[in-house]
């Protein structure tokens, strides 16, 4: 939408958080495949 001009700005930055948090993030994904964990 910033591209298009209709924002003059992005509203997020998801990679900024995902940086911050990626062993938990690795963490949870890998309890997943591991044990089934969806709703850890």
């Amino acid at each position: 939408m910033e591209q298009w001009g209709l924002l003059q700005e992005p509203l997020m930055y998801p990679s900024g958080y995902l940086e911050q948090y990626q062993a938990e993030n690795y963490r949870r994904l890998s309890a997943i495949r591991r044990d089934g964990d969806w709703e850890g």
